[in-house]
């Protein structure tokens, strides 16, 4: 329970309301950070590129229909909670997204969705939704992120972008561009 609170002060009673409402179909599934996980001794780099790139859903809910998210959405209200969840609905499914075919594969860098441990088959599909973990690299240099991607001929295979050196996305050629974001020193979230 007290994982819970490190998505927001309100979470642990919005977990045991969920749990004692009977008007869900299904019950909803979140805060989404809590079934995401770090694989053993990924280096510390990795995990701030995965802090930054789950961050927009770590607080996020799912729910399989909208009688359902207006369910939850009179928990928010009775709650009172200012800043409410993101809420996604989808029909639930014990079927993972095969990502086989539009992956990344590199001997050379790190994919993303290598270094997270997702049990929960919803939270996994919302995840490669929402992140698109699979197609995201890491490059550890500017130097070399800008050899590889600024030619269409080096670029792996499926590569939506890569993170470089935990502050830059560089988007391959033909599109070849790059920006710059800041992380804070202390990270976006301490789940991991």
């Amino acid at each position: 329970k007290n994982k819970l609170s490190a998505f927001g002060n309100y979470m642990i009673n919005l977990d045991n309301e969920i749990k004692r409402s009977k008007r869900f179909r299904q019950k909803p599934i979140g805060p989404l950070g809590a079934f995401i996980k770090l694989k053993e001794g990924i280096p510390h780099d990795v995990q701030k590129c995965l802090e930054h790139e789950t961050s927009g859903i770590m607080t996020s809910f799912l729910v399989s229909c909208n009688e359902d998210r207006q369910e939850l959405f009179s928990i928010f209200s009775r709650l009172k909670i200012d800043r409410k969840p993101t809420v996604y609905t989808c029909a639930f499914t014990n079927q993972r997204h095969d990502i086989s075919n539009h992956r990344v594969y590199s001997d050379q860098f790190p994919v993303l969705i290598d270094y997270v441990d997702i049990e929960d088959v919803n939270v996994y599909n919302r995840v490669i939704d929402a992140c698109k973990l699979e197609k995201i690299i890491m490059i550890p240099t500017q130097r070399e992120a800008q050899s590889v991607l600024s030619r269409v001929d080096s670029v792996p295979q499926n590569t939506l972008y890569a993170v470089v050196e935990q502050s830059f996305q560089y988007y391959p050629a033909p599109n070849y561009k790059s920006y710059f974001y800041k992380l804070n020193a202390t990270g976006m979230y301490n789940n991991f």
